[in-house]
């Protein structure tokens, strides 16, 4: 019964249909076809008992909730909608003035008013349908009171009583009606929710192909931390390292830098497999290892590859990147927008970085890069903006860099471990309820 129920609401649906118009069609439909058996049902009822007039006046509802069929497929869902909510009502005056109020036709418009509200997104065009059951059923009360029923029924109190059994089960009908159509939007909503998180599990295996694990990071900085804390699944922070060994010592200059790229989630993902591979290629393919050159054939590529893609101007990403001599102890910075942190003892020197990011910029320059003598024990963080922007705390305010560095300073003497376990755990309880405002990524580097 419910599988020829569905067949029925999808009379006059095309494939290429918009889901919300084939949406409309079945409730317009699942209206119409309520409206056939109790039309059918009145029409036995009074010829059998030889009350003609109002067995003729569901004759017509039967043709009127009968016809959207048709209109739907010739005419269009707006007709279908329009007539049925007209003549409804049309329908059930013309049978309350017929019989007397005493069989209580009228109570049919408690059901005709609800469907305008079901088939009409719009709640204007609702309350227009709403207002025209209202004038009709004030129109019947006034006929009953003026005009002698053309029909009088004897056993009115039965069809009164009737009637109201027929309001009950057509309201749980239009109820069932609802709730189909709001479960199979729920299973197409779940079904879409599927296909969508697969897709961008999938994107994560592709970003994580260029952001190597953290196991990779930890044998490459030994003595270091790694917090990486995406908003979504995938991310729009990125860091990157990559190590070239020295013929003269055979030990090794380092670079690592934390990436920031527009936006997070997957859009950001996207943009930041492309940065994370013109920095690959700048430093990998190209050999440059210069830090402020890096950036600067970074920002070339990654221009080039967004005017290719056709993805705008303003993309790109902002980055802290640092180069370090494993013999000398030696480090080299250049940032784009983003600073990176060392701490001294208790000094914390603040490298600031160059006011433009990687991508096109209205006063473009070139990078410039500053040097550091580091000594045993000094420690090099590196950050995205996620952390300090993240609102939290008892006044839902932001974390801000002061806040951060802070926290970095008075916990100093704790393990990287400790100081990655720190960070996590004062980021869970400053968010508390509130939802993760970017995608985060803090690593820090002891010498």
């Amino acid at each position: 019964m419910k599988k020829l129920f569905i067949r029925i609401t999808e009379i006059g649906i095309r494939p290429e249909m918009p889901e919300e118009i084939k949406e409309q069609v079945k409730l317009v439909n699942g209206i119409s076809f309520l409206g056939v058996p109790i039309s059918v049902l009145f029409v036995l009822l009074f010829g059998i008992t030889g009350h003609f007039y109002i067995a003729l006046t569901f004759i017509g509802g039967l043709i009127i909730f009968s016809l959207p069929f048709l209109l739907i497929k010739t005419m269009g869902l707006n007709a279908a909608r329009n007539f049925v909510c007209a003549m409804a009502p049309v329908v059930f005056g013309t049978a309350s003035v017929v019989s007397g109020k005493d069989t209580g036709f009228f109570l049919g418009f408690l059901v005709i008013s609800v469907p305008p509200i079901i088939v009409y997104p719009k709640s204007k065009q609702a309350l227009a349908y709403i207002i025209l059951c209202v004038l009709l059923l004030a129109l019947s009360i006034v006929g009953n009171v003026f005009i002698k029923p053309i029909d009088t029924v004897p056993f009115a109190m039965a069809i009164f009583l009737f009637n109201l059994f027929i309001v009950l089960t057509t309201s749980i009908g239009i109820v069932f009606l609802f709730k189909l159509e709001l479960n199979e939007g729920r299973e197409k909503l779940a079904e879409k929710n599927k296909e969508i998180t697969d897709s961008i599990n999938y994107a994560k295996r592709i970003q994580s192909a260029y952001m190597p694990s953290p196991e990779v990071f930890h044998r490459a900085f030994s003595n270091a931390f790694l917090f990486f804390k995406p908003k979504d699944i995938v991310s729009g922070d990125f860091y990157w390292f990559f190590a070239v060994q020295k013929e003269s010592t055979k030990n090794y200059v380092r670079f690592c830098a934390v990436a920031d790229c527009t936006g997070h989630g997957v859009p950001g993902a996207l943009m930041s497999v492309i940065c994370c591979n013109a920095l690959n290629e700048a430093v990998v393919n190209n050999k440059i290892h210069d830090t402020e050159k890096i950036l600067d054939e970074t920002r070339r590529l990654v221009k080039q590859n967004l005017k290719s893609a056709g993805t705008g101007q303003k993309d790109g990403m902002d980055i802290a990147l640092i180069k370090i001599d494993d013999d000398t102890h030696e480090l080299w910075y250049s940032g784009a927008n983003n600073p990176a942190w060392i701490l001294k003892g208790n000094e914390v020197l603040e490298l600031k970085a160059d006011k433009q990011p990687i991508g096109a910029h209205t006063n473009e320059k070139e990078f410039t890069s500053q040097y550091v003598q580091l000594n045993k024990d000094d420690i090099i963080y590196l950050f995205s903006d996620g952390y300090a922007d993240q609102f939290g705390g008892p006044k839902g305010k932001k974390f801000k860099y002061k806040q951060l560095s802070e926290l970095l300073q008075s916990n100093k003497h704790k393990s990287m471990q400790d100081q990655h376990k720190l960070l996590e755990e004062t980021l869970h309880h400053w968010k508390g309820s509130l939802e993760q405002t970017d995608d985060v990524c803090v690593i820090g580097i002891k010498i």
